[in-house]
């Protein structure tokens, strides 16, 4: 078990990881603006790329390494935060800001779509439509 002093530089430690990867992102994306040309584009992709693999390794670690313990219930939550975690850094490498009341409705909403069926998903499919093009009410989500 960690002590105090243990958890808060462990806690100092992941404030400061997140603080970069956002600071990289607002570099991606000012250096996008400045030349926005296929090879910039295709090297933001690739950096995104490989970040999303690592993520997709630890994701699949975690799954297989809890379901060989047997334990289930705490898999779900563990595994919503990592895709949660996968998310958010995916946004930031592409220079969105997810803290946004309105970024995290559209996140979870996607979600959400993405483990419908059939008619469901067609119906989600529209409510995430009707919501990009600004249709939507805040009210309504």
């Amino acid at each position: 078990m960690k002590n105090g002093r243990e958890q808060y530089k462990t806690a100092i430690e992941k404030e400061l990881k997140l603080v970069r990867k956002q600071e990289s992102a607002l570099i991606h994306e000012f250096a996008f603006q400045l030349k926005a040309d296929r090879a910039s584009l295709k090297k933001l992709r690739k950096t995104v790329k490989m970040e999303n693999l690592k993520n997709m390794a630890v994701s699949g670690g975690e799954g297989i390494g809890l379901g060989l313990l047997g334990i289930g219930l705490p898999d779900i939550v563990i595994f919503t935060g990592l895709l949660l975690k996968g998310i958010y850094e995916t946004a930031l490498r592409y220079g969105f800001d997810y803290n946004s009341e309105k970024e995290r409705y559209f996140i979870l909403k996607l979600m959400e779509v993405s483990v419908k069926k059939d008619e469901d998903w067609e119906e989600g499919n529209r409510e995430i439509e009707e919501f990009l093009s600004g249709g939507m009410e805040e009210k309504n989500w």
